[in-house]
């Protein structure tokens, strides 16, 4: 990349390669879980997840293999992506409530 401002190839103007990355480390003052949040999912499969786990708590537990074909089961989820993610809202949910307790 080329830039028109005084000189043709300023160093600072350049696109960098990622080969030349300063790696920063964790910013000052920023805890550092902070920087590894999870997942952000959008609202309505929180909601089918959620209502699902509500009619049919029995069906489900930690384990998101086990969740998937339960999902499988009770749902008529076309998307097998749109499955998973509901399936791993509901082992995410359910060990949170575990840790709670």
């Amino acid at each position: 990349m080329r830039c028109n401002l005084g000189e043709p190839n300023h160093p600072t103007l350049e696109r960098f390669h990622r080969s030349q990355a300063i790696n920063i480390g964790t910013p000052i003052g920023v805890n550092p879980q902070v920087l590894n949040m999870g997942n952000i999912r959008p609202t309505f499969i929180k909601r089918t997840a959620i209502e699902i786990l509500k009619r049919y708590p029995e069906h489900f537990s930690d384990d998101f293999e086990h969740n998937k074909e339960s999902v499988n089961r009770i749902a008529e989820i076309s998307s097998i992506s749109l499955r998973n993610k509901v399936a791993g809202y509901i082992t995410r949910y359910r060990q949170v409530l575990a840790k709670r307790v």
